[in-house]
């Protein structure tokens, strides 16, 4: 980074909102290099492109899954030269395009298909659940 652009933008390390990106990012990254060590290319990388979220490829997270991560740039107050990303969230692609290319119609399949995603969690595991209920013995046999 150039000497002017050092200390111009910083995520908001002090607060809740960067101990819930860290433990997110975690949870979801299977890159082997400590987050402390990306930040500088990621804010660099926000910065640059004047976006305000990165995206992580399939190929570096866990489930094999794209993830955005949406953060908001703020202005500090005291100074006009520092810009800090605070974070917002982590969101699916689906979800994404729906929130910051404005479809509706792609946003409520999103909530559709995470609705449908969370159900059939939940049914399967009802259904590994019950398999583990003892059945009831046949006192008698068919013949």
């Amino acid at each position: 980074m150039k000497d002017l652009e050092k200390n111009s933008i910083q995520f908001d390390y002090f607060s809740i909102n960067y101990k819930n990106f860290e433990e997110t990012f975690y949870e979801f990254s299977n890159v082997n290099v400590p987050l402390i060590f990306l930040t500088e290319d990621l804010l660099l990388h926000m910065f640059a492109t004047d976006h305000s979220y990165f995206l992580l490829k399939a190929i570096n997270s866990a489930d094999e899954r794209d993830h955005y991560f949406i953060f908001k740039k703020v202005t500090s107050s005291d100074n006009n030269f520092v810009s800090q990303f605070e974070y917002l969230g982590q969101v699916s692609p689906l979800c994404f395009k729906a929130i910051f290319y404005k479809r509706k119609w792609v946003f409520s399949l999103g909530w559709f298909f995470n609705f449908l995603f969370l159900f059939l969690t939940y049914s399967l595991s009802f259904k590994n659940f019950t398999s583990k209920i003892p059945q009831k013995k046949k006192l008698y046999q068919v013949i």
